[in-house]
């Protein structure tokens, strides 16, 4: 079951303390195997990220942030942390640098649910619930990222010919969106293999800490797995067309995006991307779509908007299974 918990208050004074509120999964499974070290490797407004060392990156997380499997969230104050401050974890505590301590032992586990064969709706009425959402996303839309590509989503869902992309005015979102008529062509046949063929120009391309193109490829991966998942018999799934974009990847994207793209492969990401996934397969929850589209997109500058375009381009597949 997912769970939340209110944030408490940071105690302030020469030895920074901050309570932790919530633990990602993944996180917490690493926490039980050992205690662990690493250092910080990169600092944002929104969180940080550690590299572990001898396992994957973990993150830290600002308390009104949505949930991931691999982040703590706490109040902790971003601005004390620098890359390359050695962290040192043990028990239920993280240590960073000489003066700073996460204390972890109060903190809830979110463990994001997946939507069974047995819980999904037939994929005619899952596909009606994705028209619903499209069209809300689609009116939505707002800025220059790759929710640009949502009119040619909308077309290739309505059966109309897929338009050309507008003159965006940016030579990254103009070559990106010419790569994503072709996934959203490949998508709609149900052809996944044709659409990570089509999507390799897009690894590592773009603005971000993930760049745009990571993103939307982790979009469309992780509704692909989502769907694979709920609908087994549709063979929608090549574990080593999967695997080959993501080896692909490495050495042309960044480890923090490369993490994420693996992640979103397993069909791990932020807590409002598996609110979607659930009222697109399950028809639950309907009415609040709104707000979790708007939540998406409020996920790093640019990363909601492209996470969303690729997610939605993914439930294409579903097209001719309905």
């Amino acid at each position: 079951m997912t769970r939340h918990a209110a944030s408490n208050t940071m105690v302030r004074d020469s030895n920074e303390i901050a309570v932790v509120s919530l633990v990602g999964a993944t996180f917490a499974r690493r926490l039980k195997s050992a205690d662990f070290s690493g250092e910080v490797l990169f600092v944002g407004s929104k969180g940080a990220y550690i590299d572990v060392h001898g396992a994957n990156l973990l993150g830290l997380g600002r308390y009104d942030q949505p949930a991931h499997p691999r982040m703590v969230l706490s109040e902790l104050d971003l601005s004390l942390l620098q890359p390359g401050m050695p962290v040192r974890v043990s028990g239920a505590r993280m240590f960073i640098g000489d003066s700073i301590t996460l204390d972890m032992a109060r903190a809830l586990v979110w463990e994001p649910e997946t939507v069974s064969s047995e819980q999904a709706q037939a994929p005619i009425a899952v596909w009606a619930t994705y028209k619903e959402v499209l069209n809300i996303a689609s009116v939505l839309h707002d800025g220059d990222n790759l929710g640009l590509a949502l009119p040619m989503i909308q077309a290739a869902a309505s059966g109309d010919r897929i338009p050309s992309p507008q003159a965006s005015g940016s030579l990254f979102l103009d070559d990106a969106l010419g790569n994503i008529s072709g996934i959203v062509s490949q998508c709609l046949w149900g052809d996944l293999d044709g659409a990570l063929c089509a999507a390799i120009p897009l690894i590592g391309a773009g603005p971000g800490l993930t760049p745009s193109g990571d993103d939307f490829i982790g979009g469309m991966l992780f509704a692909a797995h989502h769907l694979n998942v709920a609908y087994p018999s549709a063979e929608l799934w090549n574990s080593a067309s999967v695997e080959g974009l993501i080896s692909s990847a490495k050495g042309r994207t960044g480890p923090i995006s490369l993490g994420s793209l693996q992640d979103m492969a397993m069909g791990q990401s932020y807590a409002p991307l598996h609110s979607l996934i659930r009222k697109l397969l399950t028809g639950e929850n309907r009415s609040d779509s709104v707000a979790t589209i708007a939540a998406i997109t409020k996920i790093g500058n640019t990363s909601g908007w492209d996470m969303l375009a690729g997610l939605l381009s993914g439930m294409l597949l579903v097209a001719n299974k309905n």
